[in-house]
């Protein structure tokens, strides 16, 4: 079995020493470790890394998933108007990171430290 780097398109998870982003990586490892999945609107991003929309159990969309739960931005730069909605719903019923009085995005966090690894949900 081949392993993949794979970053889920148009979110933004927190990093491993941001607050919520070890909870965030148990989220996904919970949804999909050791499970097939489909990748759709496949692309490379420029670290080398699968981008796309990754599709578990059949039919679910696991970006939509952990935006629900409260667990990642939708990207900084996406025009996904679906995402960002489900976003605005976390945000309003304080699911998650959004319990947080003013949780600082994952963007700016590695602004902020110089620290340009970029673990975005993967």
């Amino acid at each position: 079995m081949e392993e993949y780097k794979i970053r889920i398109s148009d979110i933004d998870c927190p990093e491993k020493n941001q607050s919520y982003g070890i909870e965030a990586k148990n989220f996904l490892k919970k949804k999909i470790l050791n499970k097939t999945v489909l990748i759709k609107n496949l692309k490379r991003d420029k670290y080398n890394r699968i981008v796309g929309l990754v599709i578990y159990d059949k039919n679910k969309d696991l970006g939509k998933d952990i935006l629900e739960s409260g667990f990642a931005w939708v990207w900084k730069f996406s025009k996904n108007v679906p995402y960002k909605r489900i976003e605005s719903q976390a945000k309003k019923n304080k699911i998650g990171l959004w319990g947080k009085k003013n949780p600082i995005d994952p963007y700016n966090w590695r602004k902020k430290r110089s620290f340009y690894s970029y673990n975005i949900c993967s």
